[in-house]
């Protein structure tokens, strides 16, 4: 089966994570500015996949919180500018289109390996090249990145939700 590379559309992609926040509302936020591509055979069982998330565009909704994430004592932003998502191993199929992907997710200077439920379309013509939607949906702990914070209230489960378009190297 060929392979195809396939680079994110920032534009029209999006990031979200949600926090359980005093164990009865959530914390909704997202990151604003990330890059990656996905080089992939049709159907998807060989799939490489490599994401970097700027951490200073992380956006929670509030000025504050924005801050503290950024911080020293949670993401060190300055320090460490993006978290990276690197795929091992190709996806497995589920059911239909949904897949699942093993990864290295780094954040800050820990590396922990994650798995992640994509569920793809199919590719489409676009206005230029092909394209191709992502879900892309998974849960971290906070405590495997060491992103815990003094009396922050939250839980250690972060959900990751992402829709991320995709549009076909012209190379191809």
């Amino acid at each position: 089966m060929n392979k195809s590379t396939w680079r994110f559309s920032a534009k029209d992609s999006a990031i979200e994570f949600k926090i359980k926040y005093y164990k009865i509302s959530s914390l909704t936020g997202y990151i604003n500015d990330f890059w990656g591509n996905v080089t992939a055979n049709d159907d998807f069982s060989t799939v490489d996949i490599n994401v970097s998330l700027e951490t200073g565009s992380i956006n929670a909704n509030n000025v504050l919180r924005n801050k503290k994430l950024r911080s020293p004592d949670c993401l060190h932003a300055k320090k460490y500018p993006n978290m990276e998502f690197t795929a091992i191993n190709g996806c497995r199929l589920s059911e239909g289109n949904i897949r699942e992907v093993k990864g290295n997710l780094t954040i800050k200077d820990v590396t922990s390996e994650v798995t992640l439920v994509i569920n793809y379309t199919h590719a489409k013509k676009g206005a230029h090249s092909p394209v191709m939607v992502l879900g892309l949906f998974g849960c971290i702990s906070r405590k495997d990145f060491n992103l815990h914070l003094e009396e922050d209230n939250l839980d250690d489960e972060i959900h990751l939700t992402a829709m991320i378009e995709l549009s076909r190297s012209e190379t191809e």
